[in-house]
């Protein structure tokens, strides 16, 4: 007997527990069915005009609700399927940031705010990644995080919806000194390259590119001019590897997976939709899983 079930985990952004719920959907995907996406910014009652935004269709969805990346993406040896928590997505988000960066990746529209609001129309079925440039002020840089969406998303009552209203959220950009990066490998040793090639992208140019292996720990560091924004990607990812990428303070973590037999979304299949709303000040974010499971 087969089960569909859909968790919603509720990730809050701002030092609050996570709520969990479970939603069923009551209809299919329509996908000759096209969306649209409101965004709507606020940072301590700052009007923002003409703010870039940057929209990049990162996959198409099937009826299955099966992934599969864009040309744009098809390259990448990194893990979109079989996704099973918020953080596996916030990793891939960054992922593809940093080879947006690398590989000069195009959006496929850009948008400027008025009033602060921007609205995005005849958004086709898919995985979307969401960019905003900075914004300087005479105090300081403010950053507004990037996020995945989907369109279109599922309701808490099961039903599809087709527009879609997002609050990206603003932090004060702190740029560093110093940084670093580190290799790791999540396999059994065996067959593993001697060394990587990782590149070095600084304020979206290529700065350096270095060989991580035994003989430096896997590790690089490098100094900043405390003001620009850095990248890091690794090239020529080893075959039955996956990679990702995260930037913890100041280090890039650069993790390689083994995959002998990588997920096909067969066995389970997973359903990622954040809609990112306003209530009593707290901005959330919505992380829908889809498991199709067989049952003995």
């Amino acid at each position: 007997m087969k089960k569909i079930l859909l968790n919603l985990i509720i990730i809050l952004m701002a030092f609050v527990a996570p709520i969990k719920a479970i939603v069923v959907p009551k209809e299919k995907i329509d996908l000759n069915k096209n969306s649209s996406l409101t965004l709507e910014y606020n940072y301590n009652n700052l009007k923002f005009d003409n703010l870039e935004i940057k929209l990049y269709r990162v996959a198409t969805i099937d009826s299955k609700l099966n992934y599969k990346f864009t040309p744009n993406f098809a390259s990448l040896s990194v893990k979109i399927n079989g996704l099973k928590t918020d953080n596996e997505y916030d990793i891939l988000k960054e992922t593809l940031e940093n080879y947006i960066v690398a590989n000069n990746i195009n959006p496929d529209g850009t948008y400027y705010l008025k009033n602060n609001l921007v609205n995005i129309k005849d958004l086709t079925p898919g995985l979307y990644l969401v960019r905003s440039s900075k914004v300087d002020t005479d105090e300081y840089t403010l950053n507004f995080n990037s996020f995945l969406v989907n369109a279109p998303t599922v309701t808490e009552d099961g039903k599809w919806s087709y527009d879609m209203v997002a609050y990206p959220k603003g932090s004060i950009y702190t740029p560093k000194e110093a940084y670093s990066v580190i290799k790791e490998w999540k396999d059994n040793g065996e067959d593993r390259p001697q060394s990587v090639e990782v590149e070095i992208y600084k304020d979206g140019e290529l700065f350096e590119k270095v060989t991580l292996s035994r003989d430096n720990n896997w590790t690089y560091k490098w100094t900043s001019d405390g003001k620009s924004e850095w990248n890091v990607i690794e090239r020529n990812v080893p075959s039955k590897y996956i990679v990702s990428i995260t930037l913890k303070d100041t280090t890039f973590v650069i993790v390689n997976t083994r995959f002998d037999n990588p997920p096909t979304g067969d066995n389970i299949m997973v359903y990622f939709c954040v809609g990112i709303v306003s209530i009593l000040g707290i901005t959330l974010s919505g992380l829908y899983l889809l498991n199709k499971r067989k049952d003995n």
